[in-house]
């Protein structure tokens, strides 16, 4: 799966991040269960539900400002060389997404979700 991280300047796309293929370590994988023990976002990612549940931008930025010390981790280590201040400069639709991405990722892996569909 690719994922796609835009950094911005000014409205317009300064810079892009790229990762066809991640290696996640266990401590990666250790956040990610950990952010989402406490909150309902692999329920709401597994049914498609994000939109439904988190209807405006306030309750998003909530979301994320809450959770971005454990998150900035995670999307520096799959977007190799991103930096906190352009994590800061990335659209938030984008940024959830790869979110999303990334936490769907960690859940299948772990659990052999795509196996067991096989």
């Amino acid at each position: 799966m690719e994922l796609t991280l835009n950094i911005y300047e000014k409205g317009k796309v300064k810079k892009t991040y790229k990762a066809e293929s991640y290696f996640l370590s266990t401590g990666v994988c250790e956040d990610v269960l950990e952010i989402t023990e406490n909150n309902n976002l692999i329920e709401m990612f597994l049914n498609n539900d994000f939109d439904n549940q988190l209807k405006t931008g306030v309750e998003v930025m909530r979301t994320i400002s809450k959770l971005n010390p454990k998150l900035k981790p995670i999307m520096k280590e799959v977007f190799v060389g991103v930096t906190d201040e352009e994590l800061r400069q990335t659209d938030v639709k984008e940024y959830v997404s790869c979110l999303k991405n990334i936490i769907l990722y960690v859940v299948e892996e772990l659990f052999d979700i795509k196996g067991k569909k096989k």
